[in-house]
């Protein structure tokens, strides 16, 4: 492929565009301006690279998927990107030697790959395969680049392998490091892999707390103020927002995504309170996390009990009582079906507490108790006697099936 050639010649721009973007994030001290954030730019590359080359790239990759060549396509997409995520890897490394290569800047490296790099391959893969691939398909390369990986790269360069051996604890910082890399493979991995089934607690929120509790171990052993992993951990709790914000849009059911968000976010809370995690998480973005819980909860009364309310209002013209009557008749026909659906649905999914269980349930019923209750009373206003003809639900039915939703256990 004789643009892939092409694209190759301007690797040597696109890793300068890269640098200057990153360049005060790189030379600056994390502990010294430990708020210091890398701005992210998904069109780096894109912006790089010449157009009439892309669009050479685009038209050759159509040919081949066409042609019944899609895995050869893909595979020499990857090893294009391979070549150019180990040559970006030896530059950065080129611009600390010596004495200055240490796990902050390691960190650092990681911490490029999951603002700039990995989001731009996203947007190099929309760019180029653009009407050759179905939907669900979009992006096919980037699990094959991920493979090929940061962490991988780093094991060929011993001279860094061996400073790190040299100037520190290797097992905390690897313990790190692991962590950095399980957040980048599930927010930029393959997207099955990382749905959790009902919106249950992912595994990596777990890891992220144990780690947690492993630093304030060694916190409390220690005579330090603030131990390197301290200082760090930050960036780790910026990559789970990250992590878990991906990770809940992969559901198919948006509503599924902000119950995963609550029980993560939740269980974050309790176990923070639980384990005295706040100075370890930071009171920031202990803060934070309260307010998404919050938002997350909101969001879920807002889509799919605000059309149930919806259905439940009493827009109707009383000058025409038979018109009116009908109208409610077809209303309560579509409350009841879609009440149904929502409690078959959402009793299958999890809440990991049954306080948490509880709080939700109660929310739903301040909102739909008191609507539905004004609904069947105007409704028996018109109908009289003949409203229970049509009602399926009382009041106690409604609270019954409420009750049986988040029925899934552990």
């Amino acid at each position: 492929m004789g643009c892939i050639e092409a694209l190759k010649k301007e690797n040597e721009n696109v890793i300068l565009t890269i640098f200057k973007h990153a360049e005060e994030y790189l030379k600056a001290s994390l502990v010294q301006t430990p708020d210091l954030q890398l701005h992210c730019d998904d069109n780096l590359v894109v912006d790089s690279l010449p157009s009439v080359i892309i669009n050479d790239l685009r038209e050759c990759v159509r040919l081949m998927v066409t042609a019944g060549l899609r895995e050869e396509c893909i595979d020499v997409y990857i090893t294009w990107r391979r070549e150019f995520l180990s040559e970006i890897l030896s530059a950065l490394i080129e611009l600390k030697i010596g004495n200055t290569i240490k796990t902050e800047f390691f960190i650092k490296a990681l911490c490029l790959a999951d603002r700039i790099l990995l989001p731009n391959e996203r947007r190099l893969c929309e760019c180029v395969f653009e009407g050759s691939i179905p939907l669900e398909d979009k992006y096919p390369a980037l699990p094959g680049i991920h493979r090929f990986g940061f962490r991988k790269s780093l094991a060929s360069y011993p001279a860094l392998r061996d400073k790190l051996l040299m100037d520190l604890n290797i097992y905390s910082a690897l313990h790190g490091i692991r962590k950095f890399g399980e957040l980048l493979t599930l927010t930029y991995g393959v997207k099955e892999k990382a749905i959790v089934p009902g919106g249950r607690v992912h595994q990596i929120t777990l890891d992220v707390l144990d780690y947690a509790d492993k630093i304030d171990k060694d916190w409390r052993g220690s005579l330090n103020p603030m131990t390197d992993e301290q200082r760090k951990f930050p960036l780790i709790t910026d990559l789970l927002d990250s992590s878990l914000e991906a990770n809940s849009q992969n559901y198919h059911d948006p509503i599924l995504g902000y119950v995963f968000i609550i029980n993560n976010r939740s269980y974050i809370q309790r176990r923070a309170m639980q384990r005295g995690l706040r100075h370890i998480l930071g009171n920031d973005w202990i803060k934070k996390n309260t307010t998404s819980i919050k938002e997350n909860l909101q969001l879920y009364l807002r889509n799919p009990w605000n059309k149930i309310l919806d259905i439940l209002k009493l827009d109707i013209n009383e000058s025409e009582p038979n018109v009116a009557a009908q109208l409610m008749k077809n209303k309560l026909r579509s409350f009841n079906g879609h009440f149904d659906d929502i409690c078959n649905i959402q009793s299958t999914w999890f809440v990991f507490t049954e306080e948490l269980r509880r709080k939700i349930i109660e929310s739903i019923e301040k909102i739909l108790l008191p609507a539905y209750g004004n609904f069947i009373g105007r409704l028996q206003d018109f109908l009289g006697n003949q409203a229970y003809e049509h009602i399926e639900y009382g009041m106690f039915d409604v609270q019954d099936r409420l009750n049986n939703l988040f029925l899934v256990r552990e």
